[in-house]
């Protein structure tokens, strides 16, 4: 009897953790969509755009989008110093959450090479990825179709992928992309204990 009410208890109050890599250049807005998701998810007033620096290491936040799930977010460092440690969390990440500045035309090349860097790593086979166009309030932003095709998503193998664009700074898509994602996950390859 105990292990019944035990199995039962697990099944109504243990969630699922999704491990999701939130990875993309220096100054794309990561830490900012991060903030979002801690407003949007936890209830807390995201900092200050002038409060936010570059992040130097890891972020970790733990979001609860719905009553099954936690949506645990890793926000690496984007200078060019810290790209090379991206890989060291490649065989947890459930997904991964790659964000551009598409307003940025001088390191669009250089985040295209990143990206297709990431996304051909075998650790990541079968991860949904989400390719976030960010900062569109910006009169200079690239339509996210354009990028689409410039990032060639549609040739990359063994990948759900969804491109979206967002505004970090006041939330505009978010909801939205991180919808896609936790439904992708929810039909991904990649091993999540459930």
């Amino acid at each position: 009897m105990f292990s019944l009410l035990s199995g039962l208890w697990k099944y109504l109050f243990t969630k699922t953790e999704l491990f999701t890599l939130i990875v993309g250049l220096d100054y794309a807005g990561k830490t900012t969509l991060l903030e979002q998701m801690k407003s949007m998810y936890l209830g807390m007033d995201p900092l200050p755009e002038e409060k936010i620096t570059p992040t130097v290491g890891l972020n970790r936040t733990r979001a609860h989008p719905n009553w099954t799930e936690v949506l645990v977010t890793w926000d690496v460092g984007g200078q060019r110093s810290l790209i090379g440690m991206w890989d060291r969390y490649f065989n947890e990440a459930h997904a991964v959450v790659f964000v551009i500045d598409s307003s940025d035309t001088v390191r669009m090349d250089e985040a295209r090479s990143t990206f297709h860097t990431v996304v051909a790593d075998p650790r990541l086979a079968g991860a949904p990825v989400l390719l976030l166009c960010n900062k569109m309030d910006k009169d200079d932003a690239i339509d996210p179709d354009v990028v689409a095709d410039a990032f060639g998503v549609t040739d990359v193998p063994d990948h759900n992928m969804h491109v979206a664009p967002i505004c970090a700074k006041d939330g505009t898509g978010v909801t939205e992309a991180i919808d896609w994602l936790l439904a992708a996950l929810q039909t991904s390859p990649r091993q999540i204990i459930r």
